[in-house]
């Protein structure tokens, strides 16, 4: 893989300002906040992407599938809670997307950080 979105309605670090990263031949989309704007440039770059990962909490679930649904199961990665589990199942199926990974986290997707540094130095999730 040589490019990926990050996308988290919280944020998962302080160091990293929203916007393009590129590095060691990648290139990285961060999205922490999820505003309108934010989203805009998403759904412009959805084309050019390997892969997208979306932390998926218990708020933001249909705005962010919703952008999830234009891409094909297999690359799109959630990051997911325990959360309203539930209702994420429900939205996924809804959405098609029941087949995409899914990796566990703690409430909050702080896990994010460590997916996007393992990305920008091996390419991999």
């Amino acid at each position: 893989m040589s490019k990926v979105a990050f996308l988290s309605y919280n944020p998962f670090s302080s160091l990293l300002e929203d916007g393009w990263k590129r590095e060691n031949g990648r290139e990285a989309l961060i999205l922490q906040k999820g505003d309108h704007n934010q989203l805009r440039l998403l759904e412009d770059s959805l084309p050019e992407l390997d892969c997208i990962v979306i932390y998926l909490g218990a708020q933001a679930i249909v705005q962010f599938l919703s952008l999830a649904a234009h891409m094909d199961p297999n690359k799109v990665i959630f990051l997911s809670c325990s959360c309203a589990q539930e209702e994420k199942q429900a939205y996924l199926h809804a959405s098609g997307m029941q087949n995409a990974r899914i990796i566990d986290c703690l409430c909050g997707g702080y896990e994010m950080k460590e997916l996007y540094k393992k990305f920008m130095d091996t390419g991999e999730i």
